[in-house]
């Protein structure tokens, strides 16, 4: 019977990704793209976010060069707290960011918005349900409701007709790396 629960327990924990540290407290020191970032902490750690539950265009896609614009306003040389990091299944760490009102710029300033969530209300990323389990069920909601609304309001990327998804951008100018 104990076996049977340590198994059970066993798989629970595999199934949900690796799990690096339930929050890395740190300033943002670079920002790669519209859903990449670079953390570093106290120990003067470095740490590549990508946003979990966020895909935005790639740089040299329409709306990339915007998207990596509006997460340098939200987050460069600024105070975040790093949510539940974990490795997705390519190895990258992928989580929520979470960053204090632009306003205040002290490292005490409580974090209260979620960085993914602001890309998606201002039109700049897909929410990407290629992982769902990644995701809290609230934040599924917030992240479908918020692209739902950027779409209706027609906010960045959707002020085109059917824009390019990047997960799709990347397989037709990539086409190489594939075959």
């Amino acid at each position: 019977m104990t076996q049977l629960r340590l198994l059970l327990v066993l798989g629970l924990l595999l199934g949900a990704g690796p799990v690096l540290a339930d929050s890395i407290e740190g300033r943002v020191v670079e920002v790669g793209d519209g859903d990449t970032v670079i953390v570093v902490d106290a120990g003067n750690r470095r740490h590549k976010i990508r946003l979990v539950g966020i895909d935005a265009p790639e740089a040299k896609q329409a709306f990339g060069a915007e998207s990596k614009k509006h997460l340098v306003r939200l987050v460069l040389n600024r105070s975040v707290t790093v949510v539940d990091p974990t490795l997705d299944q390519n190895g990258h760490t992928i989580a929520k960011l979470m960053v204090s009102d632009l306003n205040c710029n002290h490292p005490a300033c409580t974090r209260i918005h979620d960085v993914g969530l602001m890309q998606l209300m201002a039109g700049l990323a897909w929410w990407y349900r290629g992982y769902p389990r990644e995701q809290s069920d609230s934040d599924r909601g917030y992240y479908e409701f918020a692209e739902f609304e950027a779409k209706a309001k027609r906010k960045g990327l959707w002020q085109v007709i059917n824009p390019e998804p990047p997960w799709d951008w990347r397989k037709r100018t990539h086409k190489s790396w594939s075959s």
